[in-house]
């Protein structure tokens, strides 16, 4: 089956839950539906194991009552038991954490009442009042990347179910709708990811000595410092998009073939995507009219670089990595 989960690829909601209940229908809606779900695995897994039937029919009772918190900076690392907002590429949804690996975590989806968000998608009230807010838990637990958290609401305040038993459900209408919704947004979220596969990239020496060029050349030509100029001629590190740019233009050659890709350590990565970065980093991509993934990669080359000026080839913890990133920001 095709693997693509991305929203945009799946039918309107109204026609897949049209299908979940009627699958044999012959409307041209129907007919296009059921070929989707034949080759979507999301789709089709969603579809499993639910009735949906008419309003007013029980709905899922899975309830898990929660706590809500004043809203203010985010803390470095979601934990066990708190409710955060999950953000990525326009696709939001809110999920319990009951699970923690060392580059994911596991969550559980939610829905529920209490939160309204602001046009950047950040929470602007959380699970106010003086009694715990409801929340609907949708589906077993799902790992996620770390890089998608981005605002802590709250915390349990009940028991965590460990498991939701979605095998016979019977939904309302607006309630599967709700819940397909859901689910195809975590799925979604789950698939995030801002580090690109490897790729080879153009080794500047060659291109500078098949073009009979000295760093000194270079850097006056292509507007560059001659430390950027020597760091990227030793391959100390990889230029990031900008000096790619530049480049590219002074060697008649696509920046993606001065790129590349380099192993980013998973504590520098870990690092950088921390909940209180996202803000600025997704501040900076604005400005330069490039995506928060590519700004991230643009932070991790520039810290690799401050890390081989300084202690090259030194063992980091993530702490070490978080230093370096907090210095590259100015905080």
């Amino acid at each position: 089956m095709n693997e693509d989960v991305s929203p945009v690829a799946h039918p309107p909601l109204v026609d897949l839950l049209g299908f979940g209940q009627d699958p044999d229908s012959l409307s041209d809606e129907a007919v296009l539906t059921r070929g989707h779900v034949r080759d979507c695995r999301a789709c089709a897994s969603l579809l499993a194991g639910f009735e949906a039937i008419e309003d007013g029919a029980s709905e899922l009772s899975t309830d898990l009552p929660a706590t809500g918190q004043l809203r203010g900076p985010a803390p470095d690392e979601a934990t066990v038991g708190e409710i955060w907002m999950l953000e990525w590429e326009h696709a939001a949804g809110l999920a319990l954490v009951v699970g923690a690996e060392d580059d994911a975590l596991q969550v559980m989806p939610l829905d529920g009442p209490g939160v309204a968000v602001d046009d950047e998608g950040l929470p602007l009230v959380t699970m106010g009042g003086p009694e715990p807010a409801a929340f609907v838990v949708w589906s077993d637990p799902i790992t996620v990347p770390r890089g998608v958290f981005m605002q802590r609401l709250g915390a349990a305040s009940g028991e965590i179910p460990a498991h939701v038993d979605t095998s016979a459900l019977e939904l309302s209408w607006s309630a599967a709708l709700a819940r397909v919704q859901v689910l195809l947004t975590m799925e979604h979220l789950t698939a995030a990811s801002w580090i690109p596969e490897p790729r080879q990239a153009q080794p500047l020496a060659q291109l500078m000595r098949e073009r009979g060029l000295r760093p000194s050349d270079l850097s006056g030509s292509a507007g560059l410092s001659p430390r950027v100029v020597t760091e990227l001629h030793r391959g100390t590190r990889p230029p990031t998009a900008d000096e790619a740019r530049l480049l590219g233009s002074r060697l008649g050659v696509s920046p993606d073939e001065l790129q590349g890709t380099v192993e980013i350590p998973p504590d520098l990565a870990r690092a950088v995507e921390r909940p209180p970065r996202r803000l600025q980093i997704r501040a900076q991509a604005d400005l330069r009219q490039i995506s928060e993934a590519a700004e991230r990669m643009n932070v991790a080359h520039a810290v690799l670089g401050m890390a081989a000026r300084t202690t090259p080839g030194a063992a980091r913890d993530v702490n070490a990595w978080d230093e370096l990133v907090g210095h590259y920001l100015h905080e």
